[in-house]
């Protein structure tokens, strides 16, 4: 009776922090319900037969496959565990889900690289499959992206990972794990359309920056990188020849909507490419979302999502809502209905800005989660306290931030269906 009470109660935490799995002969399914609003599941398959992991996001509509084709050996689940292992002579590799953490609010995936040995390479590529419907951008060392121009129009001096104003206030910010890591974002989907799946800003998942962790304990950080279909761990070889075995490579995969840097505002507005509508000519607003936390200053806020036309340019629409603020990186809802009619395939820009203290040059500083992406994606405009009618750029870095707009497209015209199998929409027309 006792252990079958300990065995419910292990399998208990699992449902609750991983989800719901099943278990066919050939593979492992971890089934995962994501945080945001309409979006869906997501779900981690496992195969036995050989050392793969396929990552699928918005009830499968995009799919990541990781494998690791030098390994050619069926995997065991350890009991009772969600761990699945497959051992080579000289390498495994194991997979198995993380608990929601920073940057991965819906959980993730660790794909460990073990060695036994020393390896006479210490390149390590995975083979991916569904990329070809993804981008992935590099996330650069912040003093990388400043020369590039990539940087907050009040940034004057960065570091690897923070950038800072004139008077030292720190106005970027890159975690030490997502400097060298990848941004994945679907090609097409993004925003939400009511009563569909949400896709918000597009992103798919974050690939951190690997870690290599020696049997002592000794780690480095190895160098990440990715084209056309392979993703590639380079560890420097010098640790690997000194290095105390087994040595653990650890690639790990959130499951995350959001940007995994954060970039300030005061006094200034942003916005930022969000594509070509998707959606049916004629579709409204409904609302949005920003993601954000308060890094200083007031706790409540008037904030602001606009929408304009292709450059930006020209405002279109906006919304507005008074939110409580906090400290603590929050996906803001912002409730409203436009009254611009979307058209179909024109290109967007959504911006965002406040006309109370926490945009105002009162020391209040905003901190936007973004990633650093393609070009023509962001653009900002400062001293100003509320969306411009006009848009006159100061900067424009390669930063998708992480906000999205609902919308609603239009009612149709029933489909009315006629004896003899003809179906007419919106009725029939008589002559």
């Amino acid at each position: 009776m006792k252990l079958f009470l300990g065995l419910s109660i292990i399998a208990l935490i699992f449902v609750v922090e991983f989800g719901l799995s099943t278990e066919k002969t050939d593979k492992y399914k971890i089934e995962i319900k994501s945080t945001l609003a309409n979006a869906g599941t997501i779900n981690v398959e496992l195969l036995r037969t050989q050392p793969k992991v396929t990552l699928n996001k918005w009830n499968g509509e995009v799919s990541l496959g990781v494998s690791y084709p030098q390994l050619q050996v069926p995997g065991e689940r350890t009991f009772l565990t969600n761990r699945m292992e497959w051992k080579g002579e000289k390498e495994e590799i194991h997979a198995y889900p993380l608990a929601a953490a920073s940057h991965m609010e819906d959980g993730g995936v660790e794909v460990e690289l073990i060695l036994k040995e020393n390896p006479t390479s210490n390149k390590f590529d995975f083979t991916l499959d569904g990329w070809e419907d993804l981008d992935f951008f590099y996330q650069k060392p912040l003093d990388e992206d400043f020369v590039d121009g990539n940087k907050n129009p009040r940034s004057v001096s960065c570091t690897e990972t923070e950038c800072f104003d004139k008077d030292g206030k720190r106005t970027s910010y890159r975690p030490e794990n997502v400097v060298g890591s990848y941004a994945v974002y679907s090609k097409t989907k993004r925003n939400h359309r009511i009563g569909d799946i949400n896709y918000a800003a597009g992103k798919v998942m974050h690939i951190f920056r690997p870690k290599i962790i020696d049997a002592t304990g000794k780690e480095i950080w190895a160098k990440l990188s990715y084209a056309d279909g392979v993703l590639s761990v380079t560890v420097p070889r010098d640790f690997l020849d000194n290095a105390a075995y087994p040595v653990t490579v650890d690639p790990t995969y959130g499951f995350t909507g959001d940007g995994a840097s954060e970039d300030g505002t005061d006094d200034c507005a942003l916005a930022y490419n969000a594509g070509a509508f998707p959606g049916a000519t004629g579709s409204t607003i409904s609302g949005g979302s920003w993601y954000g936390r308060l890094d200083t200053g007031a706790a409540s806020d008037t904030v602001e999502l606009g929408l304009y036309s292709s450059g930006p340019t020209t405002r279109l629409d906006r919304i507005s809502s008074v939110l409580s603020l906090n400290a603590t990186k929050t996906r803001y809802a912002i409730s409203g209905t436009g009254t611009f009619s979307l058209i179909n395939g024109t290109t967007y820009w959504i911006a965002t800005a406040s006309n109370g203290p926490a945009f105002s040059v009162d020391g209040t500083k905003w901190m936007n989660e973004y990633d650093t992406v393609a070009a023509s994606q962001s653009s900002y405009i400062c001293s100003v306290s509320t969306l411009p009618a006009s848009w006159s750029a100061q900067g424009d870095p390669l930063f998708k931030f992480s906000g999205y707009f609902n919308y609603t497209e239009p009612t149709s015209a029933p489909d009315i269906k006629v004896r003899g199998g003809v179906k007419v929409r919106g009725g029939v027309k008589f002559r």
